[in-house]
């Protein structure tokens, strides 16, 4: 695990709510200090859907794709969220060179802020957290270190730079 630093707070931002730098990543979870507190789970209700909208899903999570312009749409309009925490789970086609033994998915926690502890305003800071799920208890990281050294190429290939906090 990981922490790293976004240099560029309104290009990243940018990527997340407007670009693809996620798609095809699955949301597990999402908080934001609006005007109100929104928190939204990833976990699909499929008692919501019809037998066929169900059978039809590859994942029990919604893809961040889905719920991107719906994001977008509440955070819009002239104020930036005080917190925004995000946990994303990366798509196959971006971990699959990576050991999946025991993995059940690899992780990316967001966490937006711009108020400090007392809820005054301070300096905007993001931070990204690396993490993995796994489906057993294992001593091996060899995963999880791969996973803290494929994030770094990741973002620069899409123009964003972090540091390693």
């Amino acid at each position: 695990m990981k922490a790293f630093t976004v240099t560029d707070i309104k290009v990243f931002m940018s990527g997340l709510l407007s670009g693809n730098l996620f798609q095809g990543w699955e949301l597990r979870s999402l908080e934001a200090g609006l005007k109100y507190h929104l928190a939204i789970s990833g976990k699909v209700n499929r008692a919501y859907l019809t037998e066929q909208e169900s059978a039809a899903l590859t994942s029990d999570y919604l893809l961040w794709d889905e719920l991107q312009p719906k994001v977008r749409a509440l955070i819009a309009g002239g104020h930036t969220p005080t917190t925004l925490t995000l946990v994303l789970a990366a798509p196959a086609s971006l971990t699959s060179a990576l050991p999946q033994e025991s993995i059940e998915a690899f992780a990316l926690n967001l966490k937006y802020e711009s108020v400090d502890a007392s809820g005054q305003k301070a300096k905007p800071a993001l931070t990204l957290i690396t993490g993995v799920s796994a489906k057993g208890f294992s001593l091996d990281k060899t995963p999880e270190r791969a996973w803290d050294e494929l994030l770094p190429t990741y973002f620069a290939s899409h123009g964003i730079s972090i540091s390693e906090t």
